[in-house]
């Protein structure tokens, strides 16, 4: 976490360098209903008129968003292009903003004062902890706005004056610094350039913060508000897939993919595979050289790299009943032969999994769709 705070400044510094500003269609949550916002205009379209519903984050599946029923504390799903809500369950705990961690199929919420992990459908709440600073100097207030961000695993929150850093499984936070705007609706992270989008509560206005100093610096005034919730109904991803994948036992392909964008200065970046056989062990493998070599030698998936190509063989996993795994890889150890190197910014790496199977009960092996990130 203090690694993460301590290269903060240069991730916002390179991120504003070199990402472009990309519009991202958003679903924003007003006491009115639900609306489709356009972040490079300030836009919105109304999808529904839902009274109830307050805060938001991304869901868990393609093309919704997670909201809750305020009068009666249920979690909704909400369909993003149309904005149907389907209601999921009664919450278990007292919880007005919501964080989705797509990297571990997480859901967060908070009351302002304390941390809960919720599951989803239903179930009951775990209690991570009261909101506090660890040293002298201020302590969060209630927070406002909570998001997760995938490039440091980390959540977001704003209180009334400042931008905090937060630990999910402690509740630990860092000060980012102060946003100065007062009341904040909602955070959002945006995968493909690492901005972090925010709105404000009066007058309604959708602003960034810099995650150098947490200040907040104006992009539109909108016509809608005050917003509760703001997500994306669209695929958190970054990094782009390329080459191919075939099916394995389940009857669809595996893919690698990534929520964060990549940073050689955090030291860390953390890939998901997904649509894995339950149960069968998988390595990560990357290079920076792409190409094909066909099915064979056991494999019925092609190999989409070349060159020097690194297996990660101390993160061995086995797949859940999920079929997902989470691979967190050191940028500093990349082991390729015959001596490791690391990533620096500006590299481009290529990543894909491979992993045992068994078809007709005859052992075999297989690779995922694989991902190619370039690094800040």
């Amino acid at each position: 976490m203090r690694r993460a705070l301590l290269f903060l400044a240069q991730l916002a510094a390179v991120a504003a360098a070199t990402a472009p500003s990309q519009a991202q269609d958003l679903v924003a949550i007003t006491a009115a209903g639900t609306w489709h916002l356009d972040s490079s205009t300030g836009q919105c379209a109304i999808l529904t008129q839902q009274d109830e519903l307050e805060g938001a984050t991304d869901g868990d599946l393609p093309g919704t968003v997670f909201t809750r029923m305020d009068t009666l504390d249920f979690l909704v799903r909400v369909e993003g292009t149309a904005g149907t809500p389907v209601v999921l369950g009664m919450l278990d705990a007292p919880v007005r903003e919501l964080a989705f961690d797509e990297l571990e199929g997480r859901l967060f919420g908070t009351d302002g004062a304390d941390l809960w992990l919720l599951p989803v459908p239903g179930g009951q709440a775990a209690h991570r902890g009261a909101f506090h600073a660890v040293g002298p100097g201020p302590q969060p207030g209630p927070l406002l706005a909570l998001e997760f961000d995938p490039s440091r695993r980390a959540l977001l929150g704003a209180d009334q004056q400042d931008l905090w850093i937060i630990d999910p499984d402690t509740a630990r936070c860092e000060r980012l610094g102060s946003h100065g705007r007062g009341s904040l609706g909602d955070l959002y992270y945006e995968p493909a350039t690492g901005r972090v989008l925010a709105v404000v509560d009066s007058p309604s206005e959708l602003v960034e913060l810099d995650l150098r100093t947490g200040a907040a610096t104006h992009l539109h005034w909108l016509a809608i508000g005050p917003v509760t919730g703001l997500a994306s109904p669209t695929a958190r991803e970054a990094g782009a897939p390329f080459c191919s994948a075939v099916p394995n036992s389940t009857g669809a392909a595996a893919r690698t993919l990534t929520f964060g964008i990549g940073v050689a200065a955090m030291a860390r970046h953390s890939l998901v595979t997904e649509g894995l056989p339950p149960g069968q062990p998988v390595v990560m493998l990357a290079s920076q050289a792409p190409g094909w070599i066909g099915p064979g030698n056991g494999s019925m998936g092609p190999m989409c790299l070349l060159g020097s190509v690194a297996v990660f063989r101390h993160g061995v996993q086995s797949a859940g009943e999920s079929g997902r795994v989470v691979h967190d890889l050191d940028l500093g150890l990349i082991p390729t032969s015959p001596l490791p190197v690391s990533v620096m910014p500006g590299d481009l790496w290529h990543f894909q999994a491979w992993y045992r199977d068994s078809v007709g009960g005859a052992p075999t092996s297989n690779t995922s769709l694989p991902l190619a990130l370039e690094f800040l």
